[in-house]
């Protein structure tokens, strides 16, 4: 195992999927909700799970406890069918696919990734363009770096400003499904 551990955002960071992954996560929320026509809340910077709870909120659907799986079952459906329009629409960004190839060639580094995508979201984007094989994705669950890194920020926040703690955006880990 390496010596170095370098994590990954992919969107807009390692690919652009040119608004593929907005149109599947808003199918999937109307499959999911019955809702034909919802409410967007669509915004960057927020976990799978963050954007499913306030999508719930902002169309007035009551939370499920296991909405969020059944919601990633959809959505992992969803994307199966879509491969082809993320490669025909979406690029990997310039440079990202040289540097993790370096990445995965020097045995003093591991690559994973720290991202707001589902694991399973972020495994079908990557394989979608060939880049699967460059992430160790076996360093645990995806949204689990994400808390944790999360979590430390506010710790030290609150440190730094005698005990202000900021809202975190990144959602709850209260189910094993955010890690599928």
């Amino acid at each position: 195992m390496g010596k170095r551990l370098v994590l990954w955002d992919i969107d807009k960071t390692l690919l652009d999927v040119d608004g593929v992954g907005f149109e599947i996560f808003s199918a999937a929320f109307a499959e999911y909700s019955g809702l034909t026509e919802h409410q967007e809340t669509r915004g960057a910077g927020r976990t799978e799970w963050r954007w499913f709870h306030d999508t719930l909120l902002a169309n007035s659907v009551d939370p499920a406890d296991d909405g969020f799986a059944r919601f990633l079952d959809v959505q992992d459906r969803l994307f199966a069918a879509r491969t082809a329009d993320l490669v025909e629409r979406g690029r990997v960004l310039a440079g990202a696919e040289r540097v993790l190839r370096h990445c995965a060639g020097d045995s003093d580094i591991v690559s994973s990734l720290l991202t707001g995508n589902t694991r399973r979201n972020a495994e079908r984007k990557l394989a979608a363009f060939g880049l699967d094989d460059l992430v160790d994705f076996s360093l645990g669950p995806v949204w689990s770096l994400i808390m944790s890194v999360v979590r430390c920020c506010g710790a030290r926040a609150s440190h730094h400003t005698g005990g202000v703690r900021p809202r975190s955006s990144a959602g709850s880990c209260r189910s094993g499904s955010l890690c599928r």
